[in-house]
């Protein structure tokens, strides 16, 4: 695991989740000495249950929260004052741009197939999602959601995203995965914010 890269792991064991994704991190070795002291921030921005995916579950043993977990809720990185103190003392970064998200299992259901909901409901319509990942359907959700009804309007056909069109042409398309777009915004997957940049600019 690189110090840019993030993983996401999908499912209900929650005991079990937290064991492969320290596994799959190689976590036991980036600790090093069993001496050292972990840091645990356990609510991101509320008081919620655990089962609502906002504070840290008490199965896991030790967590991480970062700038990228506050982009899929909506926040700016540093709208949240303590990643900003993580970064400076080293342990944490604000830069998700350069973020490289991996997957180390397959949700269920993809976004596509999801029922939509409130924000996701009312622009699906301007999307085509095919295999597209959680994260990257999010942030597109919420980027559309941030852009001006006038801009929204010049959409003129949905917005490719998804593993599906991996080595397919087309018009404009989100992520990596659509790089053989005539015009494609990279990144895997890109910020919500990147988005809105790419979408203000092509649209005009």
């Amino acid at each position: 695991m690189t110090k840019r890269e993030i993983l996401v792991i999908y499912g209900k064991d929650i005991a079990g989740m937290a064991y492969e994704l320290a596994s799959q991190a190689s976590l036991a070795g980036l600790i090093g000495d069993r001496k050292k002291k972990i840091g645990l921030k356990p609510n991101l921005v509320n008081a919620s249950h655990p089962r609502e995916g906002a504070t840290t579950h008490p199965e896991i043993l030790a967590g991480l929260v970062d700038a990228w977990s506050a982009v899929q809720l909506g926040y700016l990185p540093l709208d949240i004052p303590y990643i900003g103190l993580a970064e400076k003392l080293g342990v944490g970064s604000a830069d998700t741009g350069t973020a490289q998200v991996r997957e180390i299992n397959a949700p269920e259901k993809r976004a596509p197939s999801l029922k939509s909901r409130g924000r996701a409901r009312e622009f699906a319509p301007l999307i085509d999602a095919r295999s597209a990942c959680s994260s990257c359907y999010a942030s597109l959700i919420l980027a559309l959601s941030l852009l001006d009804k006038a801009a929204l309007k010049k959409i003129d056909r949905p917005l490719a995203i998804g593993q599906g069109f991996t080595g397919k042409k087309g018009r404009t398309g989100i992520g990596r995965c659509t790089a053989l777009f005539e015009q494609n915004l990279p990144g895997c997957p890109p910020s919500h914010q990147a988005m809105l940049e790419f979408l203000e600019k092509t649209l005009g």
